[in-house]
């Protein structure tokens, strides 16, 4: 049986010629920096399928021939192009290509083109793998896109934004099965098709949640019978028109936001080869709508709408805010967009305040129902101190789970650091703050608080606080109290002296 392996093996390298064993060594040693459209692929896992080299090579051009040589791990691939090949080549030079999860390394061949032995499938024929189980998908236009882990409301209009900043889509159709979220989805070609897929699969729409997985599909075309929520043809608008369409004619004019905030995703091979540093655009949902209210429970005594509105505000814009009337320890919270939800509830959800430990979750209510004359429902659409108010805000940039170390900017110059340190101390701590003015600037400072919970309680109380002639911007920060050391030698306090008083809440008008 050996004898026989071994006699198969020199057939099959006199066969193919010029890929005979010498063949293949001068391939492995040579260094050809001479751009050509073949090319040499060396590294690559057992038992590598056409389609998962094409799947990293159709980005960048089309795949006119492939050829595996199996016994060695490597292969040949013939792209339509030299300018193709190159952008390949390059690209995977500085981020290595992978294939379940191994790298593998791309370089030029000192031949022009590619001679396979006769009845050698090409790898774009679909034919090749018709009648074999489990056999690997084949790059197509259409995708079928899975969402698992559906803790936010998923929407056509999501998807729409998600593939958006990747491809061109011609066509969705979603569908639900089980618990899971499905849209097929038909780019514009296969190409696009690719880009889109290796920019979204395995990643969340939503930060913890609604998990993508983005596979092939065999489909040819798809046929969308009307427009409408769950369907819809942007090469013919008009098809079966439905009433409820204004949201998706929304989303497809709507800016793509959500870059900066820690959840984009990109691929720095699919990026170049599409022309634009691809990044994923966060969904938001139309109109606040859906995913946009968390539902905090486990309050401790005393907490107010403002004291809401401060915290929540640290991860996004609330609108509204609602303390519940038969359940004082249970509130709403409303914010401008279902991302900025989600970021709140990741970041504060098992917060330990005052012995209790608080509870965030997406809220089933689309949003916070209004009672005139009522202290515990606010609406702080209006306010003045919104956070993310501009796209260029920089507090997209510093988002930090509460913490013990503060950032508190516009402080008044007159504001020395016994009137920061008084100001900020909690009645319940006996320890004093550290209170550390910038080197260069007397406007900024770092404070750190006792511990977490005074942290919290301080940039509740605070934030927004009127200090002389200007308003406090208090925010956390990444920073470990151990760096921090007083900016001055704080006065011994007075055995006679008061604990120090709660500072009175002051909103800017």
């Amino acid at each position: 049986m050996d004898s026989r392996k071994r006699i198969a093996e020199v057939d099959l390298s006199q066969a193919y010629g010029d890929y005979s064993a010498d063949g293949l060594k001068r391939a492995r040693t040579e260094q050809n920096s001479v751009p050509s459209k073949a090319l040499h692929v060396r590294g690559l896992p057992p038992n590598t399928q056409e389609a998962e080299l094409t799947q990293l090579c159709i980005p960048f051009g089309t795949v006119v021939k492939i050829l595996l040589l199996g016994a060695k791990q490597q292969a040949f691939v013939e792209m339509d192009s030299v300018e193709a090949a190159t952008a390949l080549v390059y690209r995977y030079s500085e981020v290595p290509a992978m294939v379940r999860g191994k790298n593998v390394y791309f370089s030029f061949s000192t031949r022009s083109e590619i001679h396979t032995p006769a009845g050698h499938s090409n790898a774009l024929q679909a034919s090749g793998y018709g009648d074999q189980k489990n056999a690997p998908e084949l790059p197509n236009a259409i995708v079928l896109v899975t969402i698992t882990n559906v803790r936010v409301p998923v929407t056509m209009e999501n998807v729409l934004q998600v593939f958006r900043p990747h491809a061109e889509v011609l066509k969705i159709i979603t569908f639900n099965k089980g618990d899971q979220f499905k849209a097929l989805v038909q780019c514009a070609s296969v190409e696009q098709a690719a880009v889109a897929k290796a920019n979204l699969d395995g990643k969340d729409m939503f930060m913890g949640c609604c998990h993508l997985q983005v596979r092939f599909s065999s489909l040819p075309d798809l046929q969308v019978k009307q427009n409408g929520p769950k369907s819809w043809d942007f090469t013919n608008p008009n098809a079966g028109l439905v009433a409820s369409v204004t949201p998706i004619q929304q989303a497809i004019s709507a800016p793509l936001i959500g870059q900066g905030l820690g959840m984009g995703f990109s691929n720095p091979a699919a990026a170049a080869a599409f022309g634009a540093q691809a990044q994923i655009a966060i969904p938001q949902m139309i109109q606040g709508g859906l995913g946009c209210v968390v539902l905090v429970s486990n309050l401790p005594d005393g907490f107010t709408c403002d004291y809401l509105f401060h915290l929540f505000g640290v991860y996004g814009d609330v609108m509204r805010v609602k303390i519940l009337w038969n359940k004082r320890n249970c509130g709403l919270v409303q914010f401008a967009s279902s991302q900025q939800a989600a970021i709140a509830a990741q970041h504060l959800n098992k917060l330990a305040l005052d012995g209790k430990e608080l509870q965030v979750s997406i809220s089933k209510h689309p949003e916070i129902a209004m009672q005139e004359g009522s202290e515990l429902t606010k609406d702080y659409s209006n306010s003045p101190i919104h956070r993310f108010r501009r796209p260029d805000s920089r507090a997209i940039k510093h988002l930090f789970a509460p913490s013990q170390v503060l950032h508190v900017s516009s402080v008044p110059e007159r504001a020395d650091e016994a009137v920061i340190r008084q100001l900020f101390a909690q009645p319940e701590s006996k320890v004093m703050p550290v209170v550390s003015f910038f080197p260069n600037n007397r406007t900024q400072c770092w404070i750190g608080m006792p511990s977490v919970r005074d942290a919290v309680f301080a940039l509740m109380k605070l934030h927004n606080f009127k200090l002389f002639e200007k308003y406090l911007r208090v925010s956390f920060t990444k920073r470990n109290i151990s760096e921090l050391t007083d900016s001055d030698a704080p006065a011994a306090p007075s055995s006679s002296s008061a604990a120090p008083q709660e500072p009175q809440y002051e909103v800017q008008a």
